[in-house]
């Protein structure tokens, strides 16, 4: 018997933007190759065990066990580079607001967490993702995915990475066929030494180590979708966080910030790349308040912060600016 061992090499994550909820992109269709490192697939598979006598027996019987995908939310996780055109996807994906400029290069204003889009009017971003198989048939979609936790973290000699989890809703397609060839970004990147604008309350700060995370911790399904039973019929998103953690050098600036700890001052950090609009500029302002600042003393003394992001009367608890040269037409 033949036996064919395929390694995740041979097998690509895609993903392409949705314009009608509740219609995948179709195979045949053109996707993007999302470079990622890693991913794992749950397809949400519903136990469902009855609290009932088991007829005189003391392990289960046929009839109190039963598995179905009714109301399943099929989840991926991945973690890579954060190559800027793909980026862009991840954080509308999440955020689930943005504003393009008008002309090259096209700077996206991402706002965090604005009012909830309408995903039944095919409002917000949703992506039709495949976990793509060399084999006609055997890969796996999923549609109408939203990511609910995003994070994005550099460190010393590297470049920007990001892990995320993305669900969809209904039950996971496992005989999906793509059949024609799929195309990835380019190859641009963000490098820790290339960050141009680090600073906590206007001090600006000597960065060691910086990670933002956005999530959707309560997303959920919700109402019945009775064009298509057994699916929810929506996503609802009651909650929107954000926190950051960043490790710096201890020197005059980042110990004055110390001050702030455990206090209700709110402030501004800025983390940026690029010069704030031209291509290539990524931005994160987070308005927040530090929940921590602890000293560490490894090879070099550093504090470590951590942020909570938190909503003012003028101002967002993130807003992420991105001038990628791509027109979205968002």
């Amino acid at each position: 018997m033949a036996v064919t061992v395929n390694s995740r090499h041979d097998t690509d994550i895609l993903f392409a933007e949705q314009a009608t909820w509740g219609t995948a992109i179709t195979g045949g269709s053109a996707f993007t190759i999302l470079d990622v490192a890693s991913s794992v697939i749950d397809p949400d598979i519903k136990e469902r065990l009855a609290d009932r006598s088991n007829s005189g027996s003391r392990v289960l019987i046929d009839e109190n066990v039963q598995y179905d995908t009714k109301g399943s939310a099929p989840k991926i996780t991945i973690a890579g580079d954060a190559k800027k055109l793909d980026l862009a996807d991840m954080l509308y994906a999440v955020m689930q607001n943005v504003s393009e400029a008008v002309g090259s290069p096209f700077l996206k204003t991402y706002t965090f967490g604005a009012t909830q889009p309408d995903f039944t009017a095919s409002a917000g971003h949703f992506l039709t993702l495949v976990e793509d198989h060399p084999t006609a048939s055997t890969s796996k979609a999923m549609r109408d995915v939203i990511c609910t936790d995003l994070v994005m973290k550099c460190s010393p000699g590297e470049r920007l990475q990001m892990s995320a989890t993305l669900m969809g809703r209904g039950t996971l397609d496992e005989t999906y066929n793509q059949t024609v060839s799929n195309a990835r970004t380019a190859e641009s990147f963000f490098y820790f030494e290339d960050i141009t604008t680090f600073s906590g309350n206007a001090v600006a700060l000597n960065p060691l180590e910086v990670e933002v995370k956005i999530a959707l911790p309560r997303a959920t399904g919700a109402g019945v979708d009775k064009s298509n039973l057994g699916e929810f019929l929506t996503w609802a998103i009651p909650e929107y966080t954000v926190e950051a953690t960043f490790k710096v050098l201890r020197e005059s600036g980042s110990q004055t910030l110390q001050a702030l700890r455990g206090t209700d001052i709110n402030h501004a950090w800025v983390l940026q790349w690029g010069d704030g609009t031209a291509d290539g500029t990524l931005k994160y302002t987070i308005q927040g308040q530090l929940a921590a600042a602890d000293s560490e003393n490894d090879d070099l003394n550093s504090i470590i912060f951590k942020l909570k992001g938190v909503k003012t009367s003028g101002a967002a608890p993130l807003t992420v600016l991105l001038a990628d040269a791509s027109d979205r037409s968002w």
